[in-house]
């Protein structure tokens, strides 16, 4: 027999031992996770294996029942994460990644020569934090003015339920799970709240906001009040310096200091005779 037969008649007879359904496990991104057999007659071995991205099964973890027990990981990359239990039948994955989502089998040799598979389904998620949650603001003024909510997990890309709250009386409509969509007539809407509530297996996290803060990119079609307060501040200083200028301009001359000169404005001679510092020019002589 040819060796690529071998391999697949090999294959093959691994399948088609006994099998029982995949167990299915949710592990937390960083935390642990425990493949737990299910079998409880008495084994000589258990190889654990794990299914790699060219679809070949990989050896991670041999271990037979002695005390204690003897446990041998092939792949280095795993000899500080994975462990035995005191009972040997069960296997100890810590610092879970993305990438060990996978199909784990334990195929259990019992003491009679039979053989067992159980397998794992497992899946990683992260743990979310409020933080990890944002609403980003998309707004459409065309003939129908819209604006589009966005709420995503950032840096991850788990699979979520998404869930929204509106106020009552807006108009919106969900274009995604994680799209919403609400059509305006007023600005005043942007003053209402909207809920983001995101869940994957091994979380829960919401996020509240008015829709001023959710599009506060838009500044110029979400505050109403933006055009008027930029004439009230450009009028205000406008004010301010003529007034300024007319108070500089109308400070008695007597209270002025030497180096501000009073010729502009024309004197009495009861004022000049209050000012002898200043005296009034000497009246202009007739031609002659």
């Amino acid at each position: 027999m040819q060796p690529q037969n071998v391999f697949w008649v090999t294959l093959l007879l691994f399948y088609f031992q006994a099998e029982t359904s995949p167990v299915q496990l949710n592990g937390v991104l960083g935390n642990s996770i425990t493949f737990q057999i299910n079998e409880s007659k008495p084994f000589a071995t258990i190889s654990w294996f794990r299914i790699e991205k060219n679809s070949k099964f990989s050896t991670l973890a041999l271990v037979a029942p002695k005390k204690p027990c003897k446990l041998l990981i092939p792949l280095q990359a795993f000899k500080e994460r994975v462990s035995s239990t005191k009972d040997c039948r069960n296997l100890h994955l810590s610092h879970l990644n993305q990438e060990d989502m996978n199909r784990y089998t334990a195929n259990i040799a019992l003491t009679t020569s039979e053989k067992i598979n159980e397998h794992f389904d497992l899946k990683v998620y992260k743990h979310l934090q409020s933080e990890d949650l944002s609403i980003n603001c998309t707004i459409n003024r065309g003939q129908t003015k819209s604006l589009q909510l966005n709420c995503s997990v950032e840096r991850w890309n788990d699979k979520l339920d998404v869930q929204w709250d509106v106020a009552e009386g807006i108009i919106s409509r969900v274009t995604h799970e994680n799209l919403l969509t609400i059509n305006y007539t007023s600005r005043q809407i942007f003053d209402q709240e909207v809920s983001c509530k995101v869940e994957n297996p091994v979380s829960k996290v919401s996020k509240t906001m008015t829709l001023k803060e959710a599009c506060s990119k838009h500044k110029r079609y979400v505050s109403k009040k933006t055009v008027v307060a930029r004439f009230i501040v450009a009028g205000l200083s406008m004010f301010s310096g003529i007034v300024v200028a007319f108070t500089v301009w109308l400070i008695p001359c007597h209270s002025r200091r030497p180096w501000f000169p009073c010729t502009t404005f024309a004197r009495t001679a009861e004022e000049a005779q209050m000012d002898p510092e200043n005296p009034l020019p000497p009246p202009p002589q007739p031609p002659g």
